[in-house]
């Protein structure tokens, strides 16, 4: 089995870096400003949970500047199972914080993205 990444992977493992450190940076830019509504305090919180997620995803891959592995172990399914909650994230940080729409359109969307929360936390526990 030839264990040695392609140039391909290596130039997305680099990307992955890059994207992490730069929103690590931002992050920490913004540290301490205030949030005038509830649409940039849930940025906030969306975004850290993405940087979050984005680490992880960092300190799996291998070969990533992130990862100390002590041998190679080839993870894509916890890769997979981390890259799925970052695009639901980066889904409701789009649908919640970014897309322009009115206070009582927002207040419906976050209704919205609550009742959709506790049907799936209901969904989770009947199982």
């Amino acid at each position: 089995m030839n264990d040695i990444p392609s140039e391909n992977y290596k130039v997305r493992v680099a990307a992955l870096d890059n994207i992490v450190k730069d929103c690590i940076s931002l992050s920490n830019a913004c540290e301490g400003i205030r949030s005038p509504k509830g649409s940039h305090f849930f940025a906030s919180v969306l975004f850290t949970s993405l940087c979050t997620r984005a680490v992880s995803v960092a300190v799996i891959a291998l070969y990533s500047p992130w990862s100390k592995k002590l041998i190679e172990h080839w993870d894509y399914a916890s890769i997979a199972c981390l890259t799925r909650p970052i695009l639901e994230v980066r889904l409701a940080f789009y649908y919640l914080c970014t897309e322009m729409c009115s206070e009582d359109e927002w207040y419906f969307r976050w209704n919205l993205f609550n009742i959709n929360d506790c049907a799936n936390r209901i969904h989770l526990k009947t199982f």
